[in-house]
């Protein structure tokens, strides 16, 4: 029998999202013949502004939401949840890893307090680090953030931009495990690659003319996300053939849609479900994604796994890992608007058939960097080899 038999991976995250059930579910596989265990602890159902809805009783994993107060301070979340201090001290598995947010007081009282988990048990901070997503780079918040993750064993981390920051911050040199963000390339890949058989028909629905660049930019309507800045810089003189297509809602939804009555060149869609954007990307040319802050944004991998070029600004988390700058994509300063602005000009310039190229690119990368299963398979062994 294995040493390892029996080891169990707890992982405390603050809601169910798509992309993470997908990872669970894997994980949940590939563990299982190992004689691995795995146990999920989600802090809440949901959290403002997600729209997703979940039947849990479809999901394979071993999971639990816990019972907790939800108080909010700048419209920011901070679950407190009794239930999964007391199952951890009650059962301390072997691996407890610590996702949504370094400052939720149920993660932060586990990762500071050797009481909670017992002495055999290796605690993991799941974090998007990203410094220039963060609004507090220095002073107390920072010292107190630096701190709290300093207290577990070892990082799980998604790439190189959180390396950097884990480096450079970090007074303690933490042993650091990869686990890129996955999406499920069943809906993105295959699904899309379907649905693009009928990109012209979906585009006629659209009121699209055949001929234009389609750039779909998928976000939350917030002011970290930059869709403002975006449409000033190109605005006054706007890209010939281009059209852009919101997919999205939030507060800034009303102020954007008075910022573009005047121009049929924007088409905002609000909120879009699964289906609807399987059929955005099938009939899209290009992703944008212009954040002022982003940690690690999944619509990216989506992209890629879609077959469509990228153009992100270098505040996104992952663009090391998925942009190939003139390969696959383009890069720009967010807070530079004539550098997004030449950075759409070069794309519209490329013309579609020079986007499907780039595009083929991007799906190459998804298979070498981003598929779900060998992602696992990596962060298991890393996993076992740190115990």
């Amino acid at each position: 029998m294995s040493s390892i038999d029996g080891h169990r991976l707890v992982i405390v995250t603050n809601i169910p999202s798509p992309y993470r059930l997908h990872l669970f579910e894997h994980l949940y596989r590939i563990m299982r013949p190992k004689g691995l265990s795995l146990e999920v602890m989600f802090m809440a159902e949901t959290e403002p502004w997600r729209y997703w809805r979940f039947d849990s009783s479809r999901w394979g994993f071993p999971h639990k939401v816990h019972w907790g107060l939800h108080p909010y301070w700048r419209g920011i979340p901070f679950h407190i949840n009794p239930t999964i201090l007391y199952d951890v001290w009650r059962r301390p598995p072997n691996w407890l890893m610590l996702g949504g947010s370094w400052a939720m007081p149920t993660t932060a009282l586990l990762a500071v307090s050797p009481r909670w988990v017992g002495p055999r048990c290796l605690k993991l901070w799941w974090l998007e680090a990203n410094e220039r997503s963060m609004k507090y780079r220095t002073g107390l918040v920072a010292w107190l953030r630096n701190w709290i993750v300093s207290r577990a064993d070892a990082l799980v981390l998604p790439g190189k931009i959180a390396q950097e920051w884990a480096d450079s911050s970090l007074k303690v040199q933490l042993p650091k495990i990869w686990l890129p963000n996955v999406v499920d390339e069943g809906i993105y890949r295959d699904r899309v690659e379907k649905t693009r058989v009928y990109s012209r028909e979906i585009r006629e629905k659209y009121k699209i003319p055949q001929n234009e660049i389609v750039a779909l930019l998928p976000s939350r309507l917030a002011p970290e996300k930059n869709i403002v800045g975006l449409l000033k810089a190109i605005s006054e003189d706007w890209p010939k053939g281009l059209c852009l297509l919101i997919a999205g809602d939030g507060p800034l939804y009303h102020h954007i849609a008075e910022l573009i009555k005047q121009t049929n060149r924007v088409k905002m869609l609000g909120y879009q479900d699964t289906e609807r954007m399987i059929e955005l990307f099938a009939m899209s040319d290009l992703v944008i994604l212009p954040s002022l802050r982003d940690p690690n944004p999944l619509v990216i991998i989506e992209a890629l796994w879609a077959g469509l070029p990228v153009l992100a600004s270098i505040n996104v988390g992952n663009w090391p890992e998925a942009i190939e700058p003139g390969r696959n994509g383009w890069l720009f300063d967010p807070t530079q608007p004539q550098e997004m602005r030449k950075a759409v000009l070069e794309a519209v310039a490329v013309g579609r058939d020079g986007l499907r190229v780039m595009g083929m690119r991007s799906r190459e990368i998804a298979y070498e960097r981003f598929e779900t299963s060998t992602v696992v398979h990596r962060f298991l062994d890393q996993l076992l080899n740190l115990s």
